[in-house]
């Protein structure tokens, strides 16, 4: 089970990066900067863990690279496999 909010249509997608109760989330955007406020602004949810945020390349079905990261203990192996999970989850 993974959470995910992605928009197809979009020509770049930046997604944000999370852990919700354990399980990975991801939430598409089309800048950076609103990647990185939405996880910034989630932390006071609680459950959320927010990882970072990844360029998506929609053709390949994977990340491109880490853009951003929220604590710097956190692989950017972590990120890209967790962004990886949550896509796939929101899709089967």
């Amino acid at each position: 089970m993974a959470t995910s909010f992605i928009d197809m249509n979009s020509q770049e997608t930046f997604l944000a990066v999370f852990q919700l109760q354990e399980m990975p989330g991801v939430v598409a955007f089309d800048s950076t900067d609103d990647a990185i406020e939405f996880l910034e602004t989630s932390v006071a949810l609680g459950d959320l863990s927010p990882l970072g945020v990844v360029e998506w390349d929609e053709t390949k079905h994977s990340a491109k690279e880490v853009y951003w990261q929220y604590n710097s203990s956190i692989s950017p192996g972590m990120i890209m496999a967790t962004a990886f999970q949550g896509y796939v989850g929101c899709r089967n």
